[in-house]
């Protein structure tokens, strides 16, 4: 699945999704209620502007609910499956993790990216905020 966000010439790519990740040991709070999963992603940062793309600007959709990754078990998955995927400036391309703490069974997964309002430097030019979204998992 490849997400574009024109404007600023960034592209999200997920290459993987796994759902059902096990629990970690010893962290079993909320095991009944929960489902763990992993998204890879590539985060392929645009070379025009100087706007970032971090994973905190990522979110799962679920209904009328967004929910953001979560570091809570990066340690213990980072062994599993890869570390967290670290935040893109200007013209980089990071690859790594996102991992999402969901309610069990929710589908479809939508993966959002919550574009902010961004400033062009050099002229007196606002870029709005925008959110761009795509199913990765019906």
């Amino acid at each position: 699945m490849r997400l574009d966000v024109p404007t600023l010439g960034h592209v999200i790519t997920v290459s993987r999704v796994v759902r059902h990740i096990p629990w970690p040991e010893g962290n079993p709070v909320a095991e009944e209620a929960f489902e763990l999963v992993g998204i890879r992603v590539t985060l392929a940062a645009g070379d025009r502007y100087t706007a970032t793309l971090s994973p905190n600007q990522l979110f799962l959709r679920l209904g009328d609910l967004d929910v953001k990754p979560t570091t809570e078990f990066a340690k213990a998955f980072g062994k599993s499956y890869g570390q967290v995927v670290g935040t893109a400036k200007r013209g980089e391309t990071k690859t790594g993790w996102l991992y999402f703490k969901i309610d069990k069974g929710v589908s479809p997964l939508v993966l959002e990216y919550h574009r902010p309002a961004y400033q062009v430097s050099t002229t007196d030019k606002v870029i709005k905020a925008q959110v761009f979204a795509r199913k990765i998992i019906d």
